[in-house]
């Protein structure tokens, strides 16, 4: 099930090959004044991300197998994707506090086309829950509105190495929203419906995503309409009640009542 919103050649090669020449001739003033990097953005080049930016952001708090961890993240410019076309991507590097050392990333992935919400912006957009899940809000390069709520579990390490391909598709947020409605221990996260769709447009839905350890992905469980435009909404239903099987079908891993 699936839910977004939204939704003359001469002169310049003399041109080109003088500025080939200027930048080859030494320091420029902007780069002699530029700062100096920042620890964590040198340990990202130094683990191989050449193309990572200079913003890396520091998550602190995790635990891999009892052990403190921290997680760096930061936007990456690659190679276009040869299916989607994405260049720009959220790398992320799980490191243990004691020695720095890499106990997981996603290096080997291809681009996904979600990044990281500008740095202004970040601390407010990722939430630790108490389980230990990391949920970062991601927005994809190039389309306005499009956003993903990319997360990843320490004790899932192929929640690490393909962090960015999958998580529940939101619009308009400007943090994570979550919280444990149903008293497990794990927290049911929320997305938004896009207005890509025109009979959708003027709707107000957010849905309730809940962990399915069977796929190890989240996939909608509740969902709840607003009649006030957004200012508020009423218990969420089952996504086999109305309005929410409007809005998608296929498998969903829970039972009608559960």
């Amino acid at each position: 099930m699936c839910f977004l919103r939204v939704r003359t050649a001469t002169a310049a090669i003399l041109l080109a090959a003088a500025a080939g020449c200027a930048s080859s001739g030494g320091t420029t003033g902007a780069d002699a004044s530029a700062e100096p990097l920042s620890p964590e953005a040198r340990l990202v080049r130094d683990l191989g991300c050449t193309s990572c930016s200079d913003d890396v952001h520091v998550v602190p708090g995790l635990t891999y197998e009892d052990t403190p961890a921290r997680l760096l993240v930061a936007q990456a410019e690659l190679e276009a994707h040869p299916v989607t076309g994405a260049t720009r991507t959220t790398r992320v590097f799980l490191l243990r506090d004691s020695d720095d050392e890499v106990l997981a990333s996603n290096m080997n992935e291809a681009p996904t086309g979600f990044t990281p919400l500008p740095p202004a912006d970040f601390d407010d957009s990722w939430h630790l829950a108490e389980d230990g899940t990391f949920f970062l809000l991601t927005r994809y390069s190039g389309v306005a509105g499009m956003q993903q709520v990319s997360w990843l579990r320490p004790d899932l390490p192929e929640s690490i190495e393909g962090f960015g391909l999958v998580g529940p598709a939101t619009a308009g947020q400007s943090r994570v929203e979550a919280e444990d409605l149903d008293g497990d221990g794990s927290v049911e996260v929320v997305g938004y419906l896009g207005d890509d769709n025109p009979e959708w447009a003027q709707r107000y839905v957010k849905f309730f995503h809940r962990f399915d350890p069977d796929s190890a992905s989240y996939q909608p469980w509740r969902c709840s309409e607003s009649t006030d435009g957004g200012a508020s909404y009423p218990e969420p239903v089952t996504m086999y009640e109305a309005p929410c099987y409007e809005f998608g079908s296929g498998f969903l891993p829970w039972e009608e009542g559960e």
